[in-house]
């Protein structure tokens, strides 16, 4: 269920930063196309909203999101490792073979 949970909040919470995104720009230019003056007093008072978050708080979010994205690697690359073991389809597979020829003793040679 948390897999599940997971592959649907994701995209989900992507889209919603990009909407934001896209609608505070929205608002920015059509307050600045009818009313002059008004889009940039709209930006400063979000970049004000901004600049009263502390600090430490973003380091706080940098440090998670940081700490998030190196345990999903670490996750994604132990569990390709662990399949690999497992499903021999996933493993590299050996050089080929021609002949007779065996590589750790030159001694057995087809054409002596």
């Amino acid at each position: 269920m948390l897999a599940t949970l997971r592959e649907f909040i994701r995209p989900i919470s992507v889209a919603a930063l990009v909407a934001v995104l896209l609608i505070g720009a929205v608002v920015s230019g059509a307050l600045e196309a009818f009313w002059p003056g008004m889009g940039v007093a709209f930006t400063s008072g979000v970049a004000g909203w901004f600049r009263a978050v502390p600090g430490p708080f973003y380091d706080l979010v940098t440090a998670g999101f940081l700490t998030y994205g190196a345990a999903r690697t670490v996750e994604k690359a132990t569990s390709s490792y662990a399949s690999a073991k497992y499903n021999s389809s996933l493993r590299p597979m050996p050089g080929p073979r021609f002949g007779n020829v065996k590589p750790d003793n030159p001694d057995n040679m087809e054409d002596k």
